[in-house]
């Protein structure tokens, strides 16, 4: 299920490439800094990989010539604000054909509104018909598995809203029955198709920044819990858990991918919930919440060593006394230069990319705002899964990278509750 707030991303910002030097005491000069460009196109990743042998649909199948035919498991909030619009974007590549919700409300408003043809209560019917392809798997986190699962058994491909499960066992399941059966699972990490990322990604893919050691990401909102009105996120047998498997698990999955997909390997981890539980909790954008049952983290944060050697330090929340009403940002430290990437929504007039490095006896940023209004990545996300099920290729975002942030989800939870380090196999 996805988060609340749209998404990281809107707005592209005017202005120029800027290359400036920062002398001690001295202030902001504009002179000439290092050679550490920006690439041109942001469009994609050539050769990106997520660090992980990925499921592999058969090499011989032939490029798909035409639509396929989508169908819609769940269709609610997150269906109707992005996944329905991402593939009614690319009509000449796909077109959906069906929904299925537990809601009749859900279902005449994804008729009424989108003009979705057929609708059911149970979406094994959906699962029946030939003309469905591919599905999204849109409902609730409790249903990612049996309906992943379910769709898989009936020869559909699926894009999963994330998480990918309410636990790792779970994920490693719906993995191996795509493997199994030959189909492209793909996970909804959006912040992979934002602009200023996909610029990071080939920085560092390019070599740039040299050897990245260390990552620091986080999501962290002043407030912004779920309202009563907005499902079961209070709930962790209903969620899975709080802000750390609602927001935490796109920093995770965005921190990882950029470092070039190393295995985390230890955990220490700690969550708390201080403010979700107060009657008296303050101000919260989205409204009045359920404190009262609310029983999963309004707070995590964690640090991860991976094979690399690298550590990635993690934090997110619904709700913490800090400055800003939203930090959604990461920072990458490498041995040649480092960098900090924005990707707050609310965060629009901040430089969306800088470049950190130093020469001899001064600090110098190198800073990029030109990117372009992304309002619903989650779009170029879905286009990517479609292009990838009729063309025989693989999707930026896989199952097994959702396997690999479950993985990590698990171990934060199961070291804040010891108090202990825990291993990944």
């Amino acid at each position: 299920m996805g988060s609340l707030r749209p998404g990281p991303g809107l707005g592209g910002h005017r202005g120029r490439f800027r290359r400036g030097r920062t002398h001690r005491g001295r202030g902001h000069q504009h002179l000439h800094g290092p050679r550490v460009f920006l690439p041109a196109e942001v469009g994609g990743v050539p050769g990106a990989r997520s660090g992980h042998e990925r499921q592999r649909p058969d090499p011989e199948a032939p490029v798909t010539s035409r639509k396929l035919g989508i169908g819609i498991i769940g269709a609610g909030q997150i269906a109707q604000l992005v996944h329905i619009g991402g593939y009614q974007a690319i009509p000449d590549q796909c077109e959906i054909v069906a929904a299925a919700d537990v809601s009749q409300d859900a279902l005449a408003a994804v008729q009424r509104d989108f003009g979705i043809p057929q609708v059911f209560r149970d979406y094994h019917e959906l699962l029946s018909l030939d003309a469905v392809d591919a599905v999204s798997v849109c409902a609730s986190n409790p249903i990612h598995h049996p309906a992943t699962l379910a769709a898989l058994a009936a020869g559909k491909h699926v894009f999963c809203e994330k998480p990918l499960a309410l636990n790792a066992a779970d994920a490693r399941e719906m993995v191996e029955a795509a493997e199994a059966a030959n189909r492209i699972l793909a996970i909804d990490f959006q912040t992979r198709f934002v602009p200023q990322a996909v610029a990071l990604k080939q920085i560092i893919q390019r070599g740039d920044l040299g050897e990245i050691y260390f990552v620091r990401a986080a999501w962290n909102r002043r407030r912004g819990i779920a309202p009563r009105t907005k499902g079961s996120f209070h709930s962790k047998a209903l969620n899975g858990g709080g802000a750390l498997i609602d927001v935490g698990v796109h920093v995770i999955d965005t921190a990882l991918w950029l470092m070039g997909g190393p295995q985390p390997v230890s955990v220490s981890g700690a969550t708390y919930l201080k403010i979700g539980n107060q009657a008296d909790g303050g101000y919260n954008p989205w409204g009045p919440w359920n404190h009262e049952e609310m029983d999963v983290d309004d707070f995590a944060l964690a640090l991860i060593r991976c094979d690399s050697g690298a550590t990635l330090s993690l934090e997110c929340s619904w709700a913490l006394n800090i400055v800003d009403d939203e930090y959604h940002r990461i920072w990458v430290a490498g041995d040649r230069a480092g960098a900090e990437v924005i990707l707050g929504r609310n965060e629009e007039s901040a430089t969306r990319l800088r470049i950190l490095t130093a020469e001899s006896d001064s600090w110098v940023d190198r800073v990029h705002q030109n990117f372009p209004p992304v309002p619903w990545p989650h779009h170029a996300a879905i286009a990517d899964f479609v292009r990838a099920v009729r063309e025989g290729g693989q999707p930026r975002s896989t199952g097994r990278d959702g396997l690999r942030v479950q993985q990590v989800v698990d171990a934060i939870y199961a070291s804040a509750e010891s108090g202990r380090d825990v291993r990944l196999a």
